[in-house]
């Protein structure tokens, strides 16, 4: 019986690869959004490209581009050009206390949930899920209730942004070890 001298990893190494280019992604955004640069169009030409790739890459599979991924590449070209048109960023960061108190909630659950409940996770996860959850939760708050803080979404959604991604690239390396 012959057995396989070699064998590849390659949709690992392929999603490994996708997990640190979209983190990548994350950080850069959230550097942008705290400079004040023209996000909008960013992000807007960013969801364009990305729209269009999603439709060539299934046109060129031969598959229908009435499907899922055909619907979702449409949607992300119809978002990219409200951002690039209309004020879509202004109303998105608009939403920002209210995503982070309820990531902020997600994340203190999961901390409790992983250190308590699945018990295989290491103690530096949990306190830095913890932190990053208190550290949203709180900031949630004080965007809604304190009047010295409103007017800096930008930059807290930005610095949130920097931050998330950074946990994930940290968790992605303390479980390789």
């Amino acid at each position: 019986m012959a057995t396989k001298q070699h064998t590849t990893n390659r949709p690992a190494n392929t999603a490994l690869a996708e997990q640190i280019i979209t983190n990548l992604v994350l950080l850069a955004v959230g550097v942008l959004f705290c400079l004040g640069t023209k996000v909008d169009l960013i992000v807007g030409i960013a969801l364009c490209l990305y729209g269009a790739i999603t439709i060539i890459l299934l046109a060129s599979k031969n598959r229908s581009l009435f499907s899922g991924g055909g619907i979702f590449g449409g949607v992300m070209i119809a978002l990219g050009i409200s951002f690039i048109v209309g004020s879509f960023l202004q109303s998105f960061v608009q939403i920002t206390p209210y995503v982070l108190c309820a990531v902020g909630g997600v994340f203190l659950l999961d901390a409790f949930l992983a250190k308590f409940q699945r018990k295989d996770v290491k103690t530096a996860v949990f306190v830095i899920e913890l932190v990053i959850g208190a550290a949203c939760l709180a900031l949630g708050l004080c965007l809604l209730f304190v009047d010295g803080i409103k007017g800096y979404e930008r930059i807290i959604f930005g610095v949130s942004l920097i931050v998330f991604a950074a946990y994930r690239l940290v968790v992605m390396i303390l479980k390789k070890r």
